[in-house]
Formats: C-alpha cells, structure tokens, sequence
C-alpha cells in the first residue's frame, strides 16, 4: 500500500523538477563534479570510515582529546543506526529511483536500490544536527577551538543542505525523498538527545546486532549476498572491534565475544537450515 501511495500523491511537478535539476546539472562540468565531491561526503562509506581514520589517529598521534576515541565509536555506531532506518523505510516504501538517470548496481546493504527516503541526506543531516545539539561530541571530534565557533553551525547545516541538492541534480533522488531524509535525520537526532547516550548506545547495539545476525544468515545462503557483501562483513568486524572503546556502555571484550559468538552461531544455521525463516530477504533482494 505505501508503494502504491506514491502513483497518487507524487504529481508531475515532482518528476518534472527533478528532472530540471538532473539536466541542468549536465550542461556544467563544474557543477557535475562539485555535486560529486558533496554527495560522496554523504556516502555511508565515507562516513564509516571517517570515525575510524580519526580514531586510530588520536590512538597514534594523540590527536584530539582522550573521548576522540569514544565519539568515534559511537558515531561509527549512529552511522549504522541510520542505515538501518534507511533500510527500513525504504522496505516500506519501496519507491524506485528517477529512471531518467542511470543508478548504482553496487549495494552494501539490502533496500539501497530504492529511493525513498535519500540515505545521504538522512546521513548527512543526522550527523549535522547532533554535532550542531552535542557540544561535548563536537568538541571531542573537532577540537575545542573549531567546536566553539559559530560558523560551524551554519556550516554543518548548508552542508545537510547540500548533501540533498546533490542527490537530485546527480538523478539518485526525487525531490521528496529529498525532504524526507532531512526530516528523518533530524528526527533521528532528536531521539538520540532526548532518551540520553546510554539509552542510545544499548540500540545501536541491538541494531548492530541486527545487521550483523543478517550477516551470518546470508553467510550461508551465497545466492542472496549483495555485490558489498565482503565490504558490509569487514565493516560489522570493525564495529565489534571498537565497542569495548565506546562512552555510553561499560562493554569489554568478553562481552563482544558473549554477545557477538551465539548470534553468528545461530543465525548462520538458521540461513542454512530454515531459508523460509529469511522471506524477509527474499523480499528485499527481489
């Protein structure tokens, strides 16, 4: 039924805008190649590596205070909850991308062929909005000096802003898929700074864990695994890796080995034993 929402409420205009922007982008190479630079700075790639690079060098270099680290696992984790969200509206939606420019046949994640709503977008505004909310996380990413300057508010928010625009010119994205990951990601940030970091962090850990029981399942079903299969098992690896490090649970290594051993356990039997038990997937990749 929400797939079929879209035939009456996106009108013409919609369609019609996007893909205006879509060929005026074309005619400029300048413009072309500045919409690239800002839709890869929304990329969930970039942004699952960014809090890796600048974790490992506050670890070798000392850069940045001693909670470096710690932010950096949590971004790394609000990175992933995002994704999830995404994922799971775009399963709801089901909306297919602007078929007047040609889209990325490379996925990580299941649901990314879909258009509704825009995950950079959503990304970028998330992350915009509690660096913008959180004080002591824009501090501990960006050093007290930067963190403190009032242009980096307006900066982060044109940047969100960006983000979006460059999804439409670049024909990823409708307009109102657009809108909805600027609302979503805000949405999400406002969840984050209402319920605490505590409370935050023991989510990401349960969606984390979600993915990665995903992960196991599809381990043992090579038919169902995405083009970005080897990309998403290195990331979830890195992820378990630096929960230990992170400021909103007291998790250790024996709790990563406690929680993360019986999930790949018993998931990759259910891939192998029970495939009805994966229609969900089956639905997703289709």
């Amino acid at each position: 039924l929400l797939e079929d929402m879209f035939e009456g409420v996106v009108a013409d205009w919609e369609y019609a805008l996007g893909k205006r922007m879509y060929f005026a982008c074309q005619e400029s190479k300048a413009q072309r190649t500045f919409a690239t630079i800002i839709t890869l700075s929304g990329d969930e790639a970039f942004w699952f590596l960014v809090p890796i690079v600048v974790g490992v060098s506050q670890v070798l270099f000392a850069w940045g205070p001693e909670s470096t680290v710690g932010a950096c696992v949590e971004l790394l984790g609000d990175i992933l909850m995002c994704c999830i969200v995404e994922m799971l509206l775009k399963f709801c939606f089901q909306r297919s991308r602007p078929t007047y420019a040609a889209q990325s046949t490379f996925y990580v994640l299941p649901g990314e062929w879909w258009s509704f709503p825009s995950g950079h977008t959503q990304r970028a505004t998330y992350v915009a909005s509690v660096l913008n909310l959180n004080a002591a996380l824009r501090e501990a990413l960006l050093g007290p000096a930067l963190a403190s300057s009032p242009a980096v508010f307006w900066a982060l928010s044109l940047w969100a802003v960006l983000v979006g625009w460059s999804r439409i010119v670049k024909g990823r994205h409708y307009p109102l898929d657009v809108l909805a990951g600027l609302f979503s990601g805000v949405l999400i940030a406002e969840i984050y700074c209402s319920v605490g970091l505590r409370v935050w962090s023991a989510i990401k850990l349960c969606s984390g864990s979600l993915t990665f029981a995903h992960m196991a399942a599809v381990s043992m079903r090579p038919e169902l695994r995405l083009e970005g299969y080897k990309v998403h098992v290195s990331l979830q690896m890195v992820w378990w890796a630096m929960q230990p490090y992170g400021l909103g649970l007291q998790f250790t290594w024996h709790h990563v080995f406690a929680l993360a051993a019986p999930i790949f356990a018993v998931f990759s039997q259910v891939g192998k034993r029970v495939p009805h038990s994966l229609i969900w997937i089956f639905t997703l990749s289709s």
